[in-house]
């Protein structure tokens, strides 16, 4: 259990740093809002999962240390609900109810599309 916990350790800094990142491109360098940010790495997270999942469950099982590190770790870290969950409730105080209806649309509805899309890509390799 140790070593599974090195793992997720080495995985969420990994996935923390990558979540900066996206953040600080979005935000700063194209100029979108905070939550544009959360939406694009909750995507992107979805879709890797999705793949991560296809492949080591797939060929592996979710007791190998590439899950600990890349799943549970690496994008748990990356991607989270309660991130998604306070830029909703931010919107909500801002009356801004057609975004918030949108992001919580676009955010579950492409979220189960690019998980999937990442379950079928990893079938092809």
């Amino acid at each position: 259990m140790l070593l599974n916990m090195l793992w997720v350790s080495l995985g969420a800094i990994i996935g923390a740093n990558a979540r900066y990142l996206v953040s600080v491109f979005v935000v700063q360098y194209l100029g979108k809002p905070g939550f544009f940010a959360t939406l694009t790495v909750n995507l992107v997270g979805s879709f890797i999962l999705g793949l991560v999942a296809g492949f080591i469950l797939g060929k592996l099982d979710n007791t190998h240390h590439y899950w600990f590190l890349i799943a549970v770790g690496g994008l748990g870290s990356f991607t989270t609900f309660s991130t998604f969950s306070l830029d909703m409730l931010f919107l909500v105080q801002q009356q801004q109810f057609l975004y918030s209806i949108l992001y919580a649309a676009v955010s579950i509805i492409a979220g189960l599309i690019f998980v999937y899309l990442g379950w079928m890509c990893s079938r092809l390799i």
